[in-house]
């Protein structure tokens, strides 16, 4: 029913434009991500979700956990709400672009984000 009511109301070439953005959102999400030394894309966008891990330098042993911590503590400061995952029993990160009014400087912000938390969750591991 809401896709109905969303095709009625958009009508169809502004719905395709939307969906469009938000694969393209993803797919840019995805070489932000490819191009950064503390993440790793686990696989190839699938329609608007990208699926990714931290990868902090010296703690690999620590990945999963931090993983795990990194969408926690990011709603907890209220800053942002992203997915998790298990692939292959490894904790991952996942984004859902669905929103056709963020932008690319959104995402990379977003990025940005989880980057800077992972590194404040591997650095908690040292200094308890």
């Amino acid at each position: 029913m809401k896709l109905w009511i969303s095709f009625r109301t958009l009508g169809s070439e502004t719905l395709a434009a939307m969906i469009d953005h938000t694969m393209a959102l993803a797919n840019h999400a995805a070489a932000v991500i490819g191009s950064a030394h503390d993440l790793e894309l686990v696989c190839e966008p699938q329609l608007s979700t990208v699926v990714f891990r931290y990868i902090p330098s010296g703690f690999e042993s620590d990945t999963d956990r931090i993983n795990r911590e990194i969408p926690q503590k990011l709603v907890d400061r209220g800053v942002a709400v992203i997915g998790r995952t298990r692939v292959q029993g490894r904790h991952c990160l996942k984004l859902t672009c669905m929103n056709p009014a963020t932008t690319e400087a959104d995402m990379e912000r977003l990025i940005e984000l989880i980057r800077s938390q992972g590194r404040e969750c591997a650095d908690q591991k040292n200094n308890p």
